[in-house]
């Protein structure tokens, strides 16, 4: 599980520095935690 969230956690912040609609990864992700 530690893993999967890092995962996670890289693949939001990768998105949030491309730009690509932050709000929307943030989105995805809390979904992806639950």
């Amino acid at each position: 599980l530690r893993q999967v969230k890092q995962l996670s956690l890289t693949r939001l912040f990768s998105a949030e520095s491309l730009g690509l609609g932050s709000y929307k990864s943030k989105e995805e992700f809390a979904l992806s935690l639950v």
